[in-house]
């Protein structure tokens, strides 16, 4: 054998592209009400990735905000910046995710 590939699985599988939907496994120590809403939206909804903002942030779109956290989106996009690191899952299938959520629901 002359030459040996290296097998590359799980190069930039860490990484979601533009296009992408994303669940989030963000934390909150904070005794607002209103942040704790946002971090359990966050945590248990889809979003899909629409834009970077540097390196380590996205620009994440989700649909049906409620009206309470909307001030926590940017205006009329409703959208946020999330840092990279948390991220929970990520696929290019919304379908994936959805199992994904369904599966973290019922602990499974």
């Amino acid at each position: 054998m002359k030459y040996i590939k290296r097998l590359k699985i799980y190069e930039n599988n860490n990484k979601p592209n533009i296009g992408d939907y994303i669940i989030t496994n963000s934390k909150t120590h904070s005794i607002s009400s209103d942040i704790q809403k946002l971090y359990a939206f966050l945590n248990n909804n889809i979003g899909k990735v629409v834009d970077y903002d540097n390196n380590e942030l996205l620009v994440v779109e989700y649909e049906n905000v409620p009206e309470n956290i909307e001030g926590f989106f940017r205006t009329n996009y409703k959208n946020r910046r999330i840092p990279q690191n948390n991220i929970e899952y990520h696929s290019n299938n919304k379908e994936d995710c959805e199992t994904y959520l369904a599966s973290k629901q019922y602990n499974l």
